[in-house]
């Protein structure tokens, strides 16, 4: 994956490519972000800063190196506190459909904040609305770019029977659900917030930056769940110490994962958000105790080739199965924990030879 850390970087991906950003404030961040952050475009007919007249459809351009940008809300729903010309807004699937798209042709959409406070029905409507709308962009224009991107969490005092992230969260898988099979993209920020603690609706520059940077993923069995947990109280949270300049640190843990669950849970959160540049595995220890050693060990080594073949540049890092004072259906502890001696030691060096990492 291509990370993005300079003004250059983001000009190289968006030059002659129209973006069109398309949904509530949160995503009017971003528009703010090429306009008054790096400054890789500049307003049209637009002559405000920060959140002045965020009711407003904003337009950016850079002619040099012609890209274009705009922002527009996504419709009714609305929640605001000044006054706004209701006729200037349209919803977002008319507004895909007044589009001819193209291979330089580039959408983002969100939805979610001022749904919160509505039945849950609006909230399939619109998402189904917007799917069709998709599928109808895709039949004219297939090589069109989708991502849909997923609503921040909110501050802690919110009004939780009416915005509180309750309902967001609600929404979030919702909106996972509505899109699966379509090819589009999805940028997390639902997960991106949660493991930054912002506790803001409008988080700062940091989270933002996340979006464009490399994903390391550690998935595994309860160990990794409670590790999570255990990260969220230390000094540098889930993500252990690394920049988020450099990577977003995402926690995987499924309570009694076996191997076989691995290849099926990395394929399917590769679907939902994107494939991760950095794969921690910590699995495997649920199957000892319960079949041979060299069956697991068998199916390390070609899962590890299946998931390199699946995707390319992944590196994959082997987390060593940890001791046990007792082990599942196994009648010997100390017998399996030598059988874990040796798949550590087979599968770090297999894992080491074929540009992993372990330990």
């Amino acid at each position: 994956m291509t990370t993005y850390k300079t003004a250059e970087d983001y000009v190289k991906c968006l030059q002659g490519k129209k973006l069109f950003l398309i949904g509530d404030s949160t995503l009017r961040q971003f528009i703010m972000h090429f306009t008054e952050g790096i400054k890789i475009v500049k307003y049209f007919r637009y002559h405000e800063t920060g959140w002045g007249s965020w009711e407003k459809t904003l337009e950016a351009l850079n002619m040099e190196k012609d890209i274009y940008i705009s922002y527009k809300r996504h419709g009714f729903p609305l929640e605001s506190f000044v006054f706004f010309y209701f006729m200037d807004d349209m919803y977002t699937s008319r507004q895909i459909d007044r589009q001819p798209g193209g291979k330089d042709t580039i959408f983002v959409i969100t939805m979610g904040q001022h749904f919160r406070q509505f039945p849950l029905k609006l909230f399939i409507r619109r998402a189904l609305n917007i799917r069709r709308a998709v599928e109808r962009l895709f039949l004219r224009s297939p090589e069109t770019k989708i991502i849909i991107k997923t609503e921040n969490t909110r501050e802690t005092n919110a009004p939780p029977e009416r915005i509180g992230d309750f309902h967001g969260y609600t929404q979030y898988i919702v909106l996972r659900e509505v899109f699966q099979g379509v090819n589009v993209g999805f940028v997390d920020a639902w997960d991106m917030t949660v493991a930054s603690a912002s506790e803001t609706v409008h988080p700062s520059g940091h989270t933002f930056e996340g979006v464009a940077t490399g994903l390391m993923c550690i998935l595994g069995h309860s160990y990794v769940f409670w590790g999570a947990r255990r990260a969220e109280v230390r000094p540098n949270g889930r993500q252990l110490g690394v920049p988020r300049s450099e990577a977003v640190v995402r926690w995987i843990g499924v309570p009694g994962m076996v191997w076989s669950v691995v290849v099926p849970e990395v394929t399917r959160f590769a679907e939902l958000d994107r494939p991760p540049d950095v794969l921690v595995l910590h699995a495997g220890g649920n199957d000892l105790g319960q079949r041979s050693m060299r069956e697991l060990i068998r199916d390390v080594k070609y899962d590890y080739l299946r998931l390199l073949e699946a995707f390319p540049g992944m590196i994959i890092v082997w987390s060593d199965v940890v001791a046990r004072t007792a082990w599942q259906m196994a009648w010997s502890v100390d017998r399996v924990n030598k059988a874990r001696i040796k798949v550590n030691k087979e599968v770090g060096r297999f894992v080491a030879r074929n540009g992993g990492g372990g330990g």
